[in-house]
């Protein structure tokens, strides 16, 4: 789960996102189609994730499109969360890990409780 932290996965819409990538590869596409594809609709939240990808380096954006990054680093830690997320006790654990991530950003941001299900 080391890649939970060195990416600074903090929603699990994110860890979906970045599964999803993992399983299509070869996938290239505005943020709204890749956002569609993966079933994360076109919102600000999406929006939002490709952006952390990219900035983290995990996306190359190429004129208007935006593709996974592949370097055996990136495919090392994907295939490490792939393998995780596969395991119903340790996707349970990662999930809370996010979470628990998740609400500490919007605490964090907006310097009051928020109530995460």
């Amino acid at each position: 789960m080391n890649a939970l932290t060195q990416w600074h996965i903090d929603s699990s819409q994110k860890l979906y996102f970045l599964l999803f990538l993992h399983n299509h590869p070869r996938l290239k596409g505005t943020g709204r189609e890749l956002a569609e594809q993966a079933f994360l609709g076109d919102t600000p939240q999406a929006d939002r994730i490709i952006a952390d990808l990219q900035q983290l380096g995990l996306l190359d954006r190429v004129d208007n499109a935006y593709r996974l990054r592949e370097t055996p680093e990136i495919k090392a830690g994907l295939q490490e969360l792939a393998r995780a997320f596969e395991q119903p006790l340790i996707r349970q654990k990662m999930l809370a890990t996010v979470r628990h991530r998740e609400y500490f950003v919007r605490y964090r941001l907006h310097g009051s409780k928020v109530a995460v299900s």
